[in-house]
């Protein structure tokens, strides 16, 4: 083979590779961090003997003999995914002050950058506390278990931000999550050249990328990029698995084991979204029933015998992924684990239970005549799923004009909603959830033409799998589904944006954006058979509305584009670290930022403060003396943030230490277009 084909076909595996690179990272990081082991010396050789195996057991090149589209479309995908990188480096969110999730994330990720633990140990301020009473040693997200902090969640998230911390710090934390999503647009473009082709692939990949929400949830810690690199990976995996060219290879006597590998690591991919978020059991939930269909209508036994192969291997992977998940969240989450059981419980009984049976249909034998009559329904089944999928499409989309959605009043969700719509002047009802507008929020970040789209393409590819009985499409049906049926439903978050669009960007979103550019592809090649005049200009119009689809997504932007999110508290939390430095610290709760200003003292200041909720002088002098008694000589510093939040004995002149802090609004009705600055 020749040097330049060589390096083409380098370039052309590339997205494959470095997803696949990705989900190594994952596989051997999280057991790791699981286990309190979390050291560069581990790291590092068990990552390259874990991309080792995958890369012999799962070939990636998608092409043998790279044609100029398949070269071009991944050299654009990768310029696009550096590109990416670099204009919103300069933009990354600062969320120093545990007001939301990402916060738990950075600081745990910090901690992590020089500690093998995900958790943290407080003995100190437990000692302070110590029979004072309303004096308290933990907050939101980080809850005291013994004499150590056990953040919330689990550990695989911030362990991967923390590679960032190994290569540049604290900066390198902020920015890896950057990282993650530039990956992330890698493994969408490797999942949709295979259903679109190199060249249409680009246009969700673009959209995706030029997206409010791509880009707000990887300037920030969140966790849902990586999530959606799991699902997409898994997805990968699953259509190498099952597409033609698999079977082909299966009666060649390759197949066999090709399929049961690429099976396992799809349920290891997928399994683990469960170990970066709590419903990402969803996602198994979805390929698991999608595995499922295709095994029941297999209509020759050697495919069936290869796709129940593919079944077994997947759920292994899957019970693996999950499995470390629960001893993860056992060990360095426990309290945690408790609080969300009730919301966890119901989900991993209904997974379990749908696998087990899922198992056993694939395990029993299908009777000829049984086959025979599913072979012949087929059709049939294909144009009444399809109409289904339009119809629910159709109703969920048109909600707004019949339907306003309640719930219950008595939830921490119905309260953050009440507060809500009293900033923004809204009558005040905790019940709303504003869940009859799901699509809507779609359709505010990616425009009605595509959101119509995605749900025509939802329609016409079950109909396509059906009649054209191609395998490969089933499981990212199945997932979307099951993801569709739940979050275009109930969006289970409060219901502010951009918050609320963290549901919708692991798997609604980009395979949404999949399905869009896909009518429009179809049309397009369907033109290409045609022998009419009108042929070329029908083609010329879908490319332009192709390309308007790449791009529709930036219109949603106003002023948000290039403000950071929290952007000044690194500099505030800085400052704030000066003043209390060798001290001892108290902070006095009667102010609105003690409580999310302590897990940032403890990581960043290297301070185990103390909050008392009662702050008169029997209580301070009290943990004062407690320290005094565990053998600190450290003075002992008072932090208020209110000027009568705590018994001065004589009134403070100003603060010691000021700041701002650059937020996005937090609107109910509209999408997030404009900002304010907080004075802290």
């Amino acid at each position: 083979m020749k040097v330049g084909s060589t390096a083409r076909l380098a370039l052309v595996a590339l997205p494959d590779r470095l997803t696949l690179l990705a989900l190594s990272a994952v596989l051997s990081i999280g057991p790791l961090a699981a286990f309190g082991q979390f050291r560069v010396w581990l790291v590092l050789p068990a990552f390259l003997l874990v991309a080792a195996l995958c890369w012999r057991a799962v070939p990636a090149r998608p092409v043998t003999d790279p044609s100029p589209a398949t070269v071009i479309g991944a050299a654009a995908v990768l310029a696009i995914a550096v590109v990416w990188v670099l204009l919103n480096a300069g933009y990354v969110s600062q969320y120093f002050v545990v007001v939301r999730d990402p916060a738990v994330y950075t600081l745990r990720a910090i901690w992590l950058t020089h500690h093998a633990s995900p958790n943290i140990p407080n003995p100190h301020a437990l000692q302070g506390a110590q029979g004072v009473p309303g004096a308290y040693t933990d907050t939101s997200g980080f809850f005291q278990a013994g004499s150590k902090w056990e953040p919330q969640g689990s550990s695989l998230v911030p362990a991967l931000l923390a590679v960032g911390g190994w290569v540049g710090g604290v900066g390198g934390v902020l920015r890896a999550n950057l990282v993650v999503g530039a990956i992330g647009l890698l493994a969408l473009y490797a999942l949709g050249r295979r259903l679109l082709g190199p060249i249409w692939a680009l246009a969700p990949v673009v959209a995706l990328a030029v997206s409010m929400p791509m880009v707000a949830f990887s300037r920030a810690p969140y966790t849902e990029p990586t999530a959606m690199i799991l699902v997409l990976a898994g997805l990968s995996l699953l259509w190498s698995a099952l597409d033609g060219r698999a079977a082909r290879a299966a009666r060649a006597g390759r197949l066999r084991s090709a399929g049961s590998g690429r099976g396992l690591l799809a349920g290891l991919a997928i399994g683990a979204t469960f170990l970066v978020r709590p419903d990402g059991l969803l996602a198994v939930l979805g390929a698991s029933l999608a595995l499922a269909v295709l095994t029941v209508f297999a209509s020759e036994d050697e495919r069936r015998s290869q796709l129940r192969a593919i079944v077994f291997a997947f759920h292994l992977g899957a019970a693996i992924s999950v499995g470390l998940t629960f001893i993860d969240l056992g060990r360095n989450s426990v309290v945690y684990e408790a609080t969300s059981w009730t919301q966890l419980k119901p989900l991993t009984i209904v997974v379990s239970l749908s696998s087990l049976l899922v198992l056993a249909i694939c395990a029993a034998p299908s009777p000829p005549r049984l086959r025979q009559l599913l072979a012949r329904q087929q059709r049939r089944l294909g144009w009444l799923t399809a109409a289904l999928v339009l119809l629910a499409f159709s109703l969920l989309a048109l909600r707004p004009l019949f339907y306003t959605a309640h719930a219950s009043t008595h939830t921490l969700a119905a309260a953050a909603i009440k507060v809500r719509q009293a900033a923004l002047n809204l009558p005040l009802d905790g019940s709303r959830t504003y869940d009859e507008n799901t699509v809507t929020w779609l359709a505010w970040y990616y425009s009605w033409p595509v959101v119509v789209l995605g749900g025509i393409g939802a329609a016409g590819l079950t109909l396509w799998a059906w009649q054209r009985r191609n395998a490969a499409y089933v499981p990212l049906l199945g997932v979307l589904g099951v993801s569709s049926a739940l979050y275009l439903n109930k969006s289970e978050i409060t219901p502010d944006q951009i918050w609320a669009m963290r549901r919708y960007l692991p798997v609604v979103i980009p395979l949404g954006l999949l399905l869009a550019a896909g009518v429009l592809r179809t049309l397009w090649c369907q033109l290409r058979e045609r022998e009419v005049g009108w042929r070329r200009p029908a083609q010329t119009a879908l490319a332009i509305a192709g390309v308007a689809l790449a791009f529709a997504p930036a219109l949603s932007w106003r002023h948000t584009l290039r403000v950071a999110q929290y952007g000044g508290d690194q500099a505030l939390l800085s400052r704030l670290c000066a003043t209390v430095a060798g001290s001892d610290v108290i902070i006095s709760d009667r102010g609105p930022g003690g409580t999310i200003f302590l897990p940032g003292l403890r990581v960043q200041c290297g301070v185990q403060a103390v909050l008392a909720s009662e702050p008169n002088p029997a209580a301070l002098a009290q943990i004062a003396a407690n320290w005094r008694r565990a053998g600190s000589d450290k003075p002992v510093v008072v932090l208020s943030f209110l000027p009568d939040g705590a018994p001065w004995t004589s009134t403070p002149s100003g603060p010691t230490v000021t700041g701002t802090a650059t937020v996005w609004d937090e609107p109910l009705l509209h999408r997030a277009t404009t900002w304010h600055t907080d004075q802290i």
